[in-house]
């Protein structure tokens, strides 16, 4: 019988505790390379707006800013006038409007694409360095060293676990990704452990979690809801950090999404153990005479 809730979620946070030195470290320097990403999205939308009304008077804009505060409703006009995106009327132009705004959008792509990408490859960096923490069989062994020959196999398994529960989308629907989706989420854990390829490892994986849906589906839902309620917790701690130190707020902000990480992946890991410990076998069926 696999081990309940409960238990899958003791030995999980008790291995995180004992290997609370490499998460932490590594949580940091994955945080601060996100948190840099964040800026560099920042700063790369701050000087799209500065290009976009670089002709503009920044000192009356303030002006305005003061007024509409203020209550002033003629000084939001004025603006929208000086923008550019009022017609002879006086009154908006939804077309100038709507021209503006899809060439912010436009000229945002390229940073957000690099903020999206950089994002990506962090997290699949930083899932399997903590899926190759969590499954070392001794403490002194140094994950480091392991990830990164796992990186393009786990990276593999992603695209073929998203073809398989996806794919089908388009022709029937969502409930095929959500049916498919957590029965794959084994996959990972079977190629390291097993030294599986990666369309094997798959197919083992939904193989070995037949009849288990529900658990799986139910315990990683669980496992998210307590990680939410201490990720509220660490939100508010952070805002009364953020009004002293907003640089600390964030980089801590970003730290914490990869405790978070790593915590999902050593349950996700212990999960597998115990289920693919007790695979539901087929029933036979037997034809009457």
């Amino acid at each position: 019988m696999p081990e309940t809730f409960a238990v899958v979620f003791k030995k999980s946070w008790s291995y995180f505790r004992g290997h609370l030195y490499p998460i932490t470290i590594s949580a940091l320097v994955f945080g601060i390379a996100l948190y840099s990403a964040q800026s560099l999205l920042t700063h790369g939308a701050m000087g799209t707006v500065e290009d976009r009304f670089s002709g503009l008077n920044t000192k009356k804009m303030q002006e305005y800013s003061q007024r509409i505060q203020q209550g002033d409703q003629q000084a939001l006009q004025e603006m929208m006038t000086d923008i550019g995106v009022t017609g002879n009327d006086g009154n908006l132009d939804e077309e100038k409007m709507k021209n503006m705004t899809r060439g912010f959008m436009i000229s945002l792509i390229p940073a957000f694409s690099m903020f999206l990408l950089m994002s990506y490859l962090l997290s699949l960096v930083a899932i399997t360095y903590y899926l190759v923490l969590a499954l070392q069989k001794k403490k002194s062994d140094n994950a480091l060293v392991q990830t990164p020959k796992y990186i393009l196999p786990i990276l593999g398994v992603w695209i073929w676990s998203f073809i398989r529960s996806f794919a089908w989308i388009p022709f029937i629907g969502v409930i095929p990704a959500i049916i498919l989706g957590p029965r794959f989420s084994f996959a990972g854990v079977i190629l390291m452990k097993e030294k599986k390829g990666v369309m094997e490892s798959v197919a083992l994986s939904y193989e070995r979690t037949r009849g288990y849906w529900g658990r799986i589906t139910g315990q990683l839902f669980l496992m998210g809801l307590c990680v939410f309620g201490v990720g509220i917790v660490c939100t508010i701690a952070l805002s009364i950090i953020g009004i002293f130190a907003p640089l600390l707020k964030g980089v801590l902000a970003a730290t914490l999404v990869y405790c978070y990480m790593a915590f999902g992946v050593i349950f996700t890991v212990y999960l597998a153990n115990t289920i693919m410990m007790y695979p539901m076998k087929p029933q036979k069926v037997t034809s009457k005479k």
